[in-house]
């Protein structure tokens, strides 16, 4: 049966309310999810955010704590760097202060060597056992102004035009002068010191320097005898046994003599001829020995030094009936000699009181001009 028109109205408007409804819910849910979604969405977005930022902030604490070492790690870098810096810079220091120390000390020292006058050095005086002499000019003829003492140090100079000699300073004596350069030692530079010139030993005089008169050693000794027969005014022919030598200049004359003393064995008890002397002259016998038998007194023969002139000479102390005294032998010739008188003393007749007394005079007097050298029996007459 087909609706009515009402019924058709109805129905359709009925349908149409079912749509209406229908639409209304389907809107409703749609509004709903969008809201829904709008929800979800934001709530992601807000979630997504806070990842964002938490990540953000991770990464930023990680930066910080890479930023952090980074700057320790630079940090201790640059406290490396600047340590070593300041050892490179210390030992720097320290180097150029060595370098600056040793430059200046360098300079000093240039300077020093510069000032110093290079003939000067420190002198050691070597002479063998007399002490050095000081002279007025460098010459072995000047005139003696001082001496100095073996082993002394003094302060030296060499000549340009003379090796031989040294200007020298000894502060200790306030000398200043001139001496002999070979016996003086550079205390610095030992092989540098001058060796003398010698020239060997004569007769006549022991090695000499050439140059500064310098002496060593002794003159050559004659071909002389062990035992020899002498011949005694008062014994006869004696037998003489070498007993010493001696090399002195007994004439004066510049030149050295060499003495042979024999004693007496024949008869050893004489005090007037227990010794015996012979001189050699260039090598050759020139005084042969005699006792000491002189004008019939005894006298006692050997080696006598003149107080007041200082010369020393082989010579007899004399004493007789008529007085006494002092004479020197003087070689002749040979086998012979010749009596100097140097000093005599007159007494009185013997056996009176003026003639002790002038002979005790005369002894006191002999005793206090001159004085024994060598020579044993001159020593019995001293006594």
């Amino acid at each position: 049966m087909c609706p009515n028109p009402r019924q058709r109205f109805t129905q359709e408007i009925q349908a149409i309310h079912r749509n209406e409804t229908k639409y209304a819910d389907s809107s409703v849910y749609t509004q709903s999810q969008a809201v829904e979604a709008s929800r979800s969405s934001r709530k992601k977005t807000i979630i997504t955010v806070s990842a964002i930022i938490a990540l953000i902030a991770v990464l930023g604490g990680l930066l910080f704590f890479a930023a952090k070492s980074l700057n320790d790690k630079s940090s201790d870098k640059e406290s490396s760097t600047s340590a070593n810096e300041s050892a490179v810079s210390e030992e720097t220091t320290t180097s150029s202060t060595a370098q600056t120390t040793a430059a200046t000390t360098e300079t000093t020292t240039e300077a020093t060597t510069t000032t110093k006058d290079p003939h000067e050095f420190v002198g050691i005086i070597n002479t063998k056992s007399d002490d050095l002499s000081v002279r007025a000019a460098p010459s072995y003829d000047a005139e003696i102004l001082g001496t100095i003492p073996k082993d002394a140090e003094v302060k030296a100079y060499t000549l340009d035009d003379d090796k031989d000699w040294c200007r020298i300073e000894y502060a200790e004596k306030g000398l200043s002068g001139y001496s002999c350069s070979h016996y003086i030692i550079n205390k610095d530079n030992p092989d540098e010191s001058v060796p003398h010139d010698w020239v060997e030993a004569t007769y006549t005089s022991p090695k000499k320097c050439r140059i500064c008169g310098a002496t060593e050693g002794e003159i050559l000794k004659p071909d002389y005898p062990y035992d020899r027969v002498i011949h005694s005014q008062m014994d006869g022919e004696i037998t003489g046994t070498y007993y010493d030598e001696k090399v002195l200049d007994i004439d004066s004359d510049g030149e050295m003599e060499f003495i042979v003393c024999y004693k007496n064995n024949t008869n050893p008890s004489a005090t007037y001829s227990s010794f015996i002397y012979d001189v050699y002259d260039n090598g050759k016998l020139v005084y042969y020995g005699r006792d000491g038998m002189v004008d019939g007194g005894p006298s006692y023969c050997g080696i006598i030094k003149d107080n007041n002139t200082g010369e020393v000479f082989l010579g007899l102390v004399t004493e007789y009936f008529q007085g006494g005294g002092v004479d020197r032998l003087l070689p002749s010739q040979q086998y012979d000699f010749e009596i100097q008188v140097v000093y005599n003393y007159s007494v009185a007749a013997p056996g009176t009181a003026e003639h002790d007394e002038q002979r005790a005079n005369g002894r006191n007097k002999v005793k206090e001009r001159f004085s024994p050298i060598w020579g044993d029996s001159l020593i019995t007459w001293w006594n």
